[in-house]
């Protein structure tokens, strides 16, 4: 049996989740799955934070913080107003970083994300995803939730180190 498994990760490839997320999309692969990495991106193509540079062989749809870094660079909000908001981040990065701690931001950016969340995941999801993996806890499920309303999803976080089967409604259509 084939299943069809879309990955969801916010951040851009720069930790061992990104490295579970290659080598496990990887394997899954080669074991005649379809799978998608729908993630996030910053950089130019050849550097390791570069989505589709890092996955390199797997299908990719990444959403580009590159603009959000720049805005942030240049004295503006890599979170609010950004059509790509840069994504928050479990620590506290200092004020060097455009990723604010998640307890930092407010619940308008977290409206924010989750909008730009669901319409990105709605343009570039598979088209019948059996099982979205989702990696960290995060405004990420109510994205995929409304862009994925009937398949089954995994919700893996490492910050717990507890994987759980989020929703397992039926599959229209199938």
């Amino acid at each position: 049996m084939t299943f069809t498994i879309d990955t969801v990760v916010q951040f851009f490839p720069r930790g061992g989740s990104a490295q579970v997320i290659r080598y496990l999309n990887g394997e899954l692969v080669r074991r005649a799955h379809n799978c998608r990495v729908l993630c996030g991106s910053l950089g130019r193509p050849g550097e390791l934070s570069h989505a589709a540079s890092f996955y390199q062989g797997l299908d990719v749809a990444a959403m580009d913080y590159t603009p959000a870094a720049t805005a942030y660079a240049q004295g503006g909000s890599g979170m609010d107003g950004q059509a790509s908001p840069f994504h928050p981040s479990y620590e506290d990065r200092g004020l060097h970083a455009p990723d604010r701690m998640f307890t930092s931001i407010s619940p308008h950016t977290t409206q924010h994300l989750i909008r730009a969340w669901t319409r990105h995941l709605t343009a570039h999801r598979s088209p019948r995803a059996d099982v979205v993996h989702i990696h960290h806890l995060s405004q990420l499920q109510a994205a995929v939730t409304r862009a994925y309303p009937s398949a089954a999803r995994v919700c893996q976080s490492p910050e717990s180190v507890e994987t759980v089967l989020c929703h397992s409604g039926p599959q229209q259509g199938r």
